[in-house]
């Protein structure tokens, strides 16, 4: 959010009794606090030597390597991918970061067309409740204009015909 707290956490490669038991998501502070606050990316070998670190619930999953890289469009921070625990490798290489941030890119440009899909659906909503009302609105007065068509015409006939005026009123 604009405040950097974190709005939504999804992680993925937990099943859901895994992220149960983890407890509460995190809410961006200590590690995740960093890049949250600074927009930066984050690469470390060993985050549990990170001073910033901040200890992780009983049932969380091990954690050394982490990889972090904001998700920005047009200067914008949209999100943030957090990648642990490198498979083959010490560490997250700067290959690794390079790539991430790649996708980022494209995650941004994605989110960014969905919210952009989504305002202009919304917009169309907008558009067509107006085009009802005015429909609705030329209706009314249509029909409002009708009514007083025929109470003039019953104005004029009441004197010489005052069972036609009455039938019409009732109508």
């Amino acid at each position: 959010s604009s405040d950097g707290r974190l709005e939504q956490f999804i992680t993925s490669g937990l099943s859901e009794e895994e992220v149960a038991a983890i407890g509460p998501l995190p809410k961006g502070e200590g590690l995740l606090g960093v890049m949250i606050h600074q927009g930066a990316s984050l690469r470390l070998r060993d985050l549990s030597r990170d001073s910033r670190s901040i200890g992780f619930p009983p049932h969380h999953p091990a954690m050394r390597t982490l990889l972090g890289v904001p998700v920005v469009y047009k200067e914008n921070i949209v999100g943030r991918l957090y990648l642990s625990e490198k498979q083959g490798a010490e560490e997250f290489s700067s290959e690794d970061e390079e790539m991430v941030r790649l996708f980022a890119a494209q995650a941004a440009a994605s989110i960014e067309n969905a919210r952009l899909l989504e305002q202009s659906q919304d917009l169309a909503i907008l558009e067509e409740r107006e085009r009802i009302g005015m429909d609705l609105h030329d209706g009314v007065i249509q029909s409002l204009y009708g009514v007083g068509l025929n109470l003039e015409d019953c104005a004029d006939v009441v004197a010489d015909d005052p069972q036609f005026v009455s039938a019409r009123l009732d109508k």
